[in-house]
């Protein structure tokens, strides 16, 4: 007979992080997009948890490693809408792909490991925050009902709106007051309200 001999290597296996993520805040919040910051806890890394118009309703298994990607719903999906947005050891992500005038929420959760061996914390930071609206301004001429008469720039030039009337999405048009466009606007979609 012959002998064979392997070596057994036990799995690591990791402390799950006992100390949160903190102080989040957010800079540079925009009509899609913002730049969110914290302060590490003890784990080697952070993931970030999105969701849209509810909290943040679930929690990352042990032993899964995520993919994340800053652009909000593109990525992992942890459930119904809730998307992995962030996961490494740095402590800022730049998050894109937002709606305007959206409330979302977010989760910081630390964890320690990689791969089958990852184990995350169970508390977690949290926030919530609401994107700019959309605003749109009068050129000099034109009606105030035709889409081209708006541009995203104060004096009026710049992109203008491809519709004014998406379900839920806030707009704020102006009316530039030199020149003024005196005629009538159509304000469409639901719920819709019109301020003069």
């Amino acid at each position: 007979g012959s002998l064979v001999m392997s070596r057994w290597t036990p799995a690591l296996t990791y402390p799950a992080p006992q100390v949160s993520a903190s102080g989040s805040v957010l800079a540079n919040l925009a009509v899609t997009s913002c730049d969110l910051r914290w302060i590490a806890g003890s784990g080697s890394g952070r993931m970030v948890i999105m969701s849209e118009g509810t909290p943040v309703n679930t929690h990352p298994s042990n032993g899964v490693a995520y993919v994340a990607r800053n652009t909000f719903g593109v990525r992992e999906s942890l459930g119904p809408n809730n998307y992995v947005v962030y996961c490494s050891t740095d402590t800022f992500v730049s998050l894109k792909g937002l709606k305007p005038a959206t409330r979302y929420y977010v989760k910081i959760i630390e964890y320690n490991g990689c791969g089958s061996s990852i184990v995350y914390e169970s508390g977690s930071d949290t926030l919530s925050f609401l994107t700019s609206a959309r605003y749109y301004y009068t050129k000099s001429t034109g009606a105030l009902n035709e889409l081209a008469t708006w541009g995203d720039r104060p004096d009026g030039s710049g992109n203008a709106p491809l519709s004014l009337s998406i379900d839920s999405v806030t707009y704020c048009v102006v009316n530039n007051m030199f020149p003024y466009i005196a005629s009538d606007s159509v304000v469409f979609g639901s719920p819709s309200c019109k301020v003069i």
